[in-house]
């Protein structure tokens, strides 16, 4: 698996990560690896974050190998790629629902991200679920009645 690190993370870690070491690397997001130009072929990237732990294995397991590498050269990289498969959505990963679920979301950031569309939440955000269903109705009746009371605080 290939890890990315940007490089303000990295000018935090350089100095605690060696060559030929083993860590314990904690809080990492994976996402699917992207990109025309993959050093490995799994299908799966770690991207440090500003909260990345990277702390030193002091006793290595049996079970973990020192070295496991996938050299490929730099021009064979196009190539490679090409048996890679294209990013599918799924059309039935739950199963046929009964009814449509219904998701109404406000105050999110949409854009699109090689090829796929990306929903960010704000710390405004909400999202309703299924507003035909009896719980959802009781959650927006109490989000409106929170939002007339503080209206209610907020008047001069």
């Amino acid at each position: 698996m290939q890890a990315f690190v940007y490089p303000a993370e990295w000018n935090v870690l350089q100095n605690d990560v060696h060559e030929g070491h083993t860590y314990t690397i904690t809080n990492f997001n994976v996402r699917a690896a992207y990109g025309s130009l993959r050093p490995v072929s799994s299908p799966w990237s770690i991207i440090f974050t500003q909260y990345t732990i990277v702390q030193p294995l002091m006793v290595v397991p049996v079970a973990i190998p020192n070295h496991k590498f996938e050299f490929v050269s730099f021009g064979d990289i196009p190539q490679l790629t090409q048996s890679y498969p294209q990013f599918q959505s799924p059309t039935n990963s739950i199963g046929e629902f009964d009814t449509p679920p219904v998701l109404v979301l406000a105050s999110v950031k949409a854009n699109c991200h090689f090829g796929a569309i990306r929903i960010t939440s704000l710390p405004s955000t909400k999202i309703y679920v299924n507003l035909q269903d009896a719980s959802t109705a009781i959650m927006r009746q109490s989000r409106l009645f929170d939002q007339a009371n503080n209206d209610a605080h907020n008047d001069p």
